[in-house]
Protein backbone atom coordinates (compact mmCIF):
# COMPACT_ATOMS: atom_id res chain seq x y z
CA UNK A 1 0.00 0.00 0.00
CA UNK A 2 1.71 3.75 -0.81
CA UNK A 3 0.64 6.59 0.94
CA UNK A 4 2.05 8.88 -2.21
CA UNK A 5 2.95 8.48 -5.64
CA UNK A 6 6.66 7.34 -6.37
CA UNK A 7 7.27 10.56 -8.08
CA UNK A 8 5.48 12.85 -4.72
CA UNK A 9 7.76 10.56 -2.50
CA UNK A 10 10.79 11.19 -4.39
CA UNK A 11 10.15 15.16 -4.23
CA UNK A 12 9.13 15.24 -0.66
CA UNK A 13 12.40 12.97 0.31
CA UNK A 14 14.87 15.88 -1.53
CA UNK A 15 12.56 18.23 -0.19
CA UNK A 16 13.65 16.98 3.36
CA UNK A 17 17.01 16.52 2.57
CA UNK A 18 17.26 20.16 1.42
CA UNK A 19 15.89 21.17 4.52
CA UNK A 20 18.40 19.63 6.63
CA UNK A 21 21.20 20.13 4.79
CA UNK A 22 20.01 23.86 5.45
CA UNK A 23 20.16 23.37 9.07
CA UNK A 24 23.24 21.89 9.58
CA UNK A 25 24.86 24.94 7.34
CA UNK A 26 23.13 27.51 9.64
CA UNK A 27 25.21 26.89 12.64
CA UNK A 28 28.34 26.49 10.91
CA UNK A 29 30.99 29.22 10.96
CA UNK A 30 33.33 29.93 7.71
CA UNK A 31 36.77 27.74 7.75
CA UNK A 32 38.31 30.96 8.33
CA UNK A 33 36.68 32.57 10.83
CA UNK A 34 37.69 32.25 14.86
CA UNK A 35 34.25 32.71 16.65
CA UNK A 36 34.74 34.33 20.15
CA UNK A 37 31.52 32.58 22.06
CA UNK A 38 30.63 34.48 25.24
CA UNK A 39 28.37 33.63 27.52
CA UNK A 40 26.27 34.95 30.98
CA UNK A 41 26.05 32.58 33.44
CA UNK A 42 24.59 32.54 37.58
CA UNK A 43 26.57 32.33 40.19
CA UNK A 44 26.06 29.09 42.69
CA UNK A 45 26.96 30.97 46.07
CA UNK A 46 26.42 27.53 47.80
CA UNK A 47 28.16 25.12 45.54
CA UNK A 48 31.57 23.26 46.94
CA UNK A 49 34.56 25.16 46.43
CA UNK A 50 36.15 23.08 44.59
CA UNK A 51 33.70 23.17 41.93
CA UNK A 52 34.54 27.13 41.36
CA UNK A 53 36.41 28.55 38.58
CA UNK A 54 39.31 30.59 38.86
CA UNK A 55 39.38 34.25 36.98
CA UNK A 56 42.30 35.32 34.55
CA UNK A 57 43.77 37.97 36.91
CA UNK A 58 42.72 37.92 40.61
CA UNK A 59 42.14 34.21 40.69
CA UNK A 60 39.53 34.67 42.52
CA UNK A 61 37.62 31.31 42.65
CA UNK A 62 33.30 31.43 41.83
CA UNK A 63 31.06 28.53 41.29
CA UNK A 64 29.02 29.43 38.67
CA UNK A 65 25.78 27.30 37.08
CA UNK A 66 26.96 25.74 33.38
CA UNK A 67 23.92 26.84 32.02
CA UNK A 68 23.84 29.72 30.47
CA UNK A 69 21.28 32.49 31.47
CA UNK A 70 22.36 34.52 27.98
CA UNK A 71 24.03 33.38 25.18
CA UNK A 72 26.14 34.37 22.16
CA UNK A 73 22.92 34.67 20.46
CA UNK A 74 21.06 37.31 22.69
CA UNK A 75 24.32 39.55 22.13
CA UNK A 76 23.71 42.06 19.05
CA UNK A 77 27.28 44.24 19.97
CA UNK A 78 30.12 44.80 22.26
CA UNK A 79 32.14 48.16 23.07
CA UNK A 80 34.53 49.35 25.03
CA UNK A 81 34.24 52.49 27.52
CA UNK A 82 36.85 54.29 29.15
CA UNK A 83 36.21 55.13 33.15
CA UNK A 84 38.09 55.93 36.66
CA UNK A 85 38.35 52.19 37.07
CA UNK A 86 39.79 51.15 33.53
CA UNK A 87 38.49 49.58 30.21
CA UNK A 88 34.46 48.25 30.66
CA UNK A 89 33.15 46.17 28.24
CA UNK A 90 29.48 46.75 27.52
CA UNK A 91 27.47 43.86 26.05
CA UNK A 92 24.19 45.08 24.02
CA UNK A 93 21.92 42.78 24.17
CA UNK A 94 17.99 41.69 21.66
CA UNK A 95 14.96 43.36 23.31
CA UNK A 96 14.26 39.90 24.37
CA UNK A 97 17.70 39.05 26.18
CA UNK A 98 17.06 42.19 27.48
CA UNK A 99 13.77 41.43 29.22
CA UNK A 100 14.91 38.08 30.09
CA UNK A 101 18.38 40.00 31.69
CA UNK A 102 15.37 42.70 33.70
CA UNK A 103 13.81 39.39 35.08
CA UNK A 104 17.03 37.49 36.39
CA UNK A 105 18.51 41.00 37.39
CA UNK A 106 15.23 41.13 39.32
CA UNK A 107 14.60 38.01 41.18
CA UNK A 108 18.68 37.07 41.57
CA UNK A 109 19.62 40.39 43.49
CA UNK A 110 22.99 40.41 45.41
CA UNK A 111 24.17 37.03 43.01
CA UNK A 112 26.32 37.31 40.41
CA UNK A 113 26.96 37.20 36.02
CA UNK A 114 29.90 34.64 35.59
CA UNK A 115 30.73 36.23 31.58
CA UNK A 116 32.49 33.23 30.29
CA UNK A 117 34.81 33.75 26.91
CA UNK A 118 35.16 30.43 24.99
CA UNK A 119 34.10 28.35 27.99
CA UNK A 120 36.66 29.98 30.29
CA UNK A 121 35.74 32.53 33.14
CA UNK A 122 36.80 35.91 32.45
CA UNK A 123 34.48 38.52 34.51
CA UNK A 124 31.74 38.94 37.13
CA UNK A 125 28.62 41.65 37.36
CA UNK A 126 27.16 41.93 40.79
CA UNK A 127 23.59 41.90 40.02
CA UNK A 128 22.62 45.04 42.71
CA UNK A 129 19.69 46.03 40.85
CA UNK A 130 17.06 44.95 38.34
CA UNK A 131 18.97 46.26 35.09
CA UNK A 132 16.40 47.66 32.46
CA UNK A 133 18.92 48.97 30.16
CA UNK A 134 19.15 45.80 27.81
CA UNK A 135 23.22 46.56 28.05
CA UNK A 136 25.40 44.77 30.98
CA UNK A 137 28.83 46.81 31.69
CA UNK A 138 31.57 44.36 32.57
CA UNK A 139 35.09 44.75 33.47
CA UNK A 140 37.29 41.69 32.06
CA UNK A 141 39.79 40.59 33.55
CA UNK A 142 41.74 40.85 30.33
CA UNK A 143 44.60 42.92 29.86
CA UNK A 144 43.38 46.52 28.42
CA UNK A 145 46.41 46.17 25.33
CA UNK A 146 44.21 42.88 24.61
CA UNK A 147 40.51 43.68 25.01
CA UNK A 148 40.12 45.54 21.74
CA UNK A 149 41.07 42.67 19.86
CA UNK A 150 39.02 40.66 21.96
CA UNK A 151 35.91 43.20 21.28
CA UNK A 152 36.60 43.14 17.30
CA UNK A 153 36.29 39.28 17.67
CA UNK A 154 32.93 39.54 19.48
CA UNK A 155 31.62 41.98 17.38
CA UNK A 156 32.27 39.79 13.81
CA UNK A 157 30.92 36.48 15.65
CA UNK A 158 27.92 38.11 16.86
CA UNK A 159 27.65 39.68 12.87
CA UNK A 160 27.93 35.94 12.04
CA UNK A 161 25.20 34.77 14.44
CA UNK A 162 22.88 37.44 13.69
CA UNK A 163 23.11 37.11 9.86
CA UNK A 164 22.28 33.11 10.35
CA UNK A 165 19.48 34.06 13.01
CA UNK A 166 17.20 36.01 10.34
Amino acid sequence: MTIFPRPLSLLLGALAGLALTGCNSSTAFPRDFKPVIVQFNLETPNAEVGTAAPLPLSRQRIAFDPTPVLNETEIIGVKIEQTQMGSCTIFTLTPEAGRGLYRISATHQGYRLVVTINGAPTGVIKLGQAISTGTLPVYLEIPDTDLPELVKGMNATCVEIQKRLR
